[in-house]
């Protein structure tokens, strides 16, 4: 929990906070309600109904009026909530090396051979599935930003030092990774695949490569040159990546493989 006037040092209240809800119909005493409809009737309604429900602040984009608890106005409220769950959870990408995976196949075989190789222990792993380190695997529905900093900061209480994270196209282009900075960022491939979200092939490409803009100055970024895209992808990395691939010029080459019927080799 955090106390109100730690996570909005402008108010003077030092009331705790005990969770954060953006839908009314989960607030409960003692919540922070961000209000995020649009309509004035709307949003009134569920500032009324927040507060009803025990919320001790709401924090809203537009005039409410006044209420007997305070009122936070901040200029865009789904874009505060990532950064506001950040703050909440005592941001816990700072005590952890976080490695960001997008692209259309291989996000989770990736993601789980990575964990593997630096250990449960060390590494906690968020897919859309599913989270898990050497203290528990858990099955997850709809990964949204409270979920994802309190899976993060259950990393670093059991003393992960890395975390991985499916990064998919939407949740790239949604509000839900808008706060993480990844200090590594690998690329595996594109192919045509969530069309119907992002409109055609051209803005697909476009939300992958999100993920290298939010690759640190000094952060990594690894992609797969034998995909056919590559070029294009080199070209947004601006030279600074390293790649793998058969090809003799890759950073990292596969010199040999064997593939066979439930493994590769």
């Amino acid at each position: 929990m955090k106390k109100l006037n730690e996570l909005y040092p402008s108010i003077d209240s030092d009331v705790w906070v005990r969770n954060i809800q953006y839908k009314v119909e989960e607030v409960g005493p003692g919540d922070l309600f961000l209000c995020l409809a649009v309509s004035n009737v709307e949003r009134y309604s569920n500032v009324d109904e927040a507060i009803k429900r025990g919320a001790i602040a709401v924090v809203v984009q537009e005039d409410v009026g006044v209420r007997n608890v305070p009122v936070i106005k901040v200029e865009n409220v789904l874009r505060e909530l990532p950064f506001l769950c950040e703050r909440f959870y005592n941001n816990p990408e700072n005590n952890l090396k976080i490695i960001g995976i997008t692209g259309t196949e291989g996000k989770s075989s990736v993601g789980m051979i990575i964990q593997s190789l630096l250990g449960n222990d060390v590494c906690g792993y968020v897919g859309n599935d599913f989270r898990k380190c050497s203290m528990f695997r858990e099955n997850i529905t709809n990964l949204d930003c409270k979920k994802l900093y309190n899976y993060l900061d259950e990393f670093v209480k059991f003393n992960c030092t890395h975390a991985v994270i499916e990064s998919s196209s939407i949740a790239l282009v949604s509000r839900l990774l808008e706060a993480v900075n990844f200090d590594v960022g690998v690329y595996t491939n594109v192919s045509s695949d969530h069309l119907d979200v992002h409109g055609n092939f051209d803005n697909y490409i476009a939300a992958k490569m999100r993920i290298f803009e939010k690759v640190k100055d000094d952060g990594i970024r690894v992609l797969n040159k034998d995909d056919i895209y590559f070029e294009t992808v080199s070209k947004v990395c601006r030279d600074n990546y390293v790649s793998y691939g058969r090809d003799t010029d890759c950073t990292l080459q596969i010199v040999d493989y064997k593939c066979m019927y439930n493994k590769t080799s």
